[in-house]
């Protein structure tokens, strides 16, 4: 590549990386790109299944070592039931507490898959064939005791 067409490609990309500040506001998304602490994602998940009781279940599958609830919420036609042949997707993020990018995403595709559905044949279909459980933190206790900028110690670990 020459280093006019070089140029040429990043002129072209500039609107591009501008236009991805207004992304959630054009899609129409409920969740914001930001971090969510425990009590933001509580309420964000009970919020989306308050919107979308149709297609997801929110259910807990315990606690952490520090009594917070492990959240799950299940996307599908049928979220509560175990359809014999239709297969299940289990995604789990925030594993290490000061690792959030992960839970981040799984919000972002929870806001994806139901704000799509009925409006999106390709989601529609997902959401209709499989039932996909997002369990955005796995670690909600070590995300509460890290830190910004900590890449080196074990806390929230």
């Amino acid at each position: 590549m020459t280093s006019k067409s070089t140029a040429n490609a990043r002129l072209l990309l500039l609107p591009m990386v501008l236009w991805l500040a207004w992304l959630p506001d054009i899609l129409g998304q409920n969740v914001q790109f930001e971090y969510h602490n425990y009590n933001q994602l509580t309420e964000l998940l009970q919020e989306f299944h308050q919107n979308y009781s149709d297609i997801t279940y929110l259910y807990s599958i315990g606690q952490s070592v520090e009594g917070r609830e492990l959240w799950v919420i299940a996307i599908s036609d049928n979220p509560t039931v175990h359809e014999k042949g239709e297969p299940e997707v289990n995604l789990v993020g925030n594993i290490h507490g000061n690792e959030v990018v992960g839970k981040e995403l799984l919000l972002h595709l929870l806001s994806h898959l139901t704000g799509g559905y009925g409006q999106n044949g390709t989601i529609s279909s997902l959401v209709n064939s499989t039932r996909v459980h997002l369990l955005p933190s796995m670690n909600p206790d070590g995300f509460n005791n890290s830190w910004v900028g900590d890449c080196h110690s074990v806390w929230g670990r």
